[in-house]
Formats: structure tokens, C-alpha cells, sequence
């Protein structure tokens, strides 16, 4: 991020929860004088009410009851338990049920006349690669720097798999990586390697985006192992 800019940057929240996230990238943005808004959804009742009360008057951090989703309607939302973290739209057994608005990404920053996304940030439980498929078109279109989302045993509930995220992107201006603290590293195409489920963060990085001279390109060599590009 560069300070003294006059285009506000944008940063996406996607699946808040009670919005720690939200509120780090908040602090960023005031600490380096960064022009910036972040918009934070949560669908749950209970957490969205948490959510919101925290960030009442705030002129950094939108909040929307909404969830985010490959189609724009209603869906059934299952709630594990107030304040808990687990929730999804994927079929939680036990779980309360709650009937909650969906929307594509397309469709939100087409209402809210939003260009371009700087940084998006999607925790869904499960629910990740569907929300990627609603923000298509403005993947196709290079409009957002880099998106993180979270890579767990949940996308198995969903029938999803990171090699569905190469297959995605393979007609978009990105490449996909691994978060980790030092940096991001970055594959050149999906290895079977990979799809193991652990609990992991993973990112789509723009090409030619600032964001890429964090990355370090990767590679599975034929012992499968991983090794330096």
C-alpha cells in the first residue's frame, strides 16, 4: 500500500466473525495513512449484532449481513453456536438453521460502484471456492490484487479442491500460493501434493501486481518434493 494516494483502496472481510481482521486492517490502514475502507461480511444474527456494535460509527469498516456465495438469493445458513466461528452455508448436522441473503462479489461491487480491490480476505468454512466462482468476473478482469482464503478438511463437505482453484484461475491474470510468514510461495500449476486438507491459507496474486515481490516461485520435483524455482 502507498501512502498520499488519493483512490481509496478497498479490502474485503469475508467471513468476519466477530472482525479481528477488519479491525488490524483498519489500524494499517490509519498507521501508514493509506485512503482505504474495508467492507466486512458476516451472515450469522447473533455475530453480525457483535460485529456491527463493534464497528458502530467507525468511517474505516462497513458491515453487511450478507453471504457471500457463487449465486445471489437466499440460502440456509448453519449456526453452530453464538460466537463460535464455525458457521457455513455447507450442511452442519446439529446445527441451528438460518435463512440468509446471498450475493455474488460481482454483484456487490456492481451496486457499490467499486473498481477495483486492493486486497480480499475470505474465511468461509468450506464455502471458498464458491465464493471465488461469484467474484468471476471480476477475477477475469484483474480487479482485485490479491485474495487469501482458507484451504482446510471443511472443502471436502463442499466436494472442493485446491486443484479446482488452479482449473479456475487458468484463464485469469493469476497464479496461486501459499501463506506463510516470510513471504508467499508460488506454484507454477496444481501438484496432487497439495490437496491434503491441512488447515492453510492460501492466495491468488495478480500478475504484475506490488504483492509479488513477496512470492518465491516453487516447484514439486519427481521425488514429489518441494523445491525452490
Amino acid at each position: 500500500m502507498k501512502s498520499g494516494s488519493d483512490k481509496t483502496q478497498i479490502l474485503l472481510d469475508i467471513g468476519a466473525y466477530k472482525g479481528d481482521w477488519s479491525n488490524r486492517a483498519a489500524l494499517l490502514l490509519s498507521r501508514e495513512k493509506v485512503l482505504g475502507h474495508v467492507h466486512a461480511f458476516e451472515p450469522c444474527s447473533s455475530t453480525f449484532a457483535y460485529l456491527s456494535e463493534r464497528f458502530k460509527g467507525s468511517d474505516l469498516v462497513s458491515t453487511n449481513k450478507i453471504a457471500l456465495s457463487n449465486q445471489s438469493g437466499e440460502s440456509e445458513f448453519f449456526v453452530v453456536g453464538e460466537l463460535v466461528g464455525t458457521d457455513s452455508l455447507l450442511k452442519i448436522n446439529g446445527a441451528t438453521v438460518e435463512h440468509v441473503p446471498t450475493l455474488r462479489l460481482d454483484d456487490f461491487l456492481a451496486e457499490k460502484r467499486i473498481d477495483h480491490v486492493l486486497f480480499a480476505k475470505s474465511d468461509t468454512e468450506g464455502h471458498d471456492l464458491s465464493v471465488l466462482h461469484g467474484a468471476d468476473k471480476i477475477l477475469r478482469q484483474g480487479r482485485v490484487d490479491v485474495w487469501q482464503f482458507e484451504y482446510n478438511h471443511r472443502w471436502i463437505d463442499g466436494g472442493s479442491f485446491l486443484k479446482d482453484v488452479f482449473d479456475f484461475i487458468a484463464d485469469k491474470p493469476y497464479q496461486v500460493g501459499k501463506l506463510y510468514g516470510y513471504g508467499i510461495e508460488i506454484y507454477d500449476s496444481w501438484h496432487p501434493e497439495l490437496d491434503r486438507f491441512f488447515e492453510s491459507n492460501y492466495v491468488l496474486v495478480r500478475k504484475g501486481s506490488h504483492f509479488e515481490r513477496l512470492c518465491t516461485r516453487v516447484f514439486f520435483n519427481y521425488r514429489n518434493v518441494l523445491m525452490p524455482g
